[in-house]
């Protein structure tokens, strides 16, 4: 991601049905918080990432499923 770039992560647990939404920022944005952990269970994920203003795009993985163990 670009400097200034925010992000959302939204997830989806296909196992459990728990559901969630994670921030990102570029690494190298000076209002990078730290990393978090996202608690998500685990099971089969899913996830898709939507880009924050001004891009406001949507990637939709091809092969977006991996397993938590």
């Amino acid at each position: 991601m670009e400097t200034g770039c925010t992000g959302t992560v939204h997830w989806r647990n296909l196992t459990t049905g728990a559901a969630g939404d994670a921030e990102v920022r570029a690494s190298n944005s000076p209002q990078s918080p730290p990393p978090v952990a996202v608690a998500t269970g685990s099971g089969v994920l899913v996830a898709t990432i939507t880009l924050g203003i001004p891009y406001s795009t949507t990637f939709w993985p091809g092969m977006g499923m991996w397993t938590v163990p």
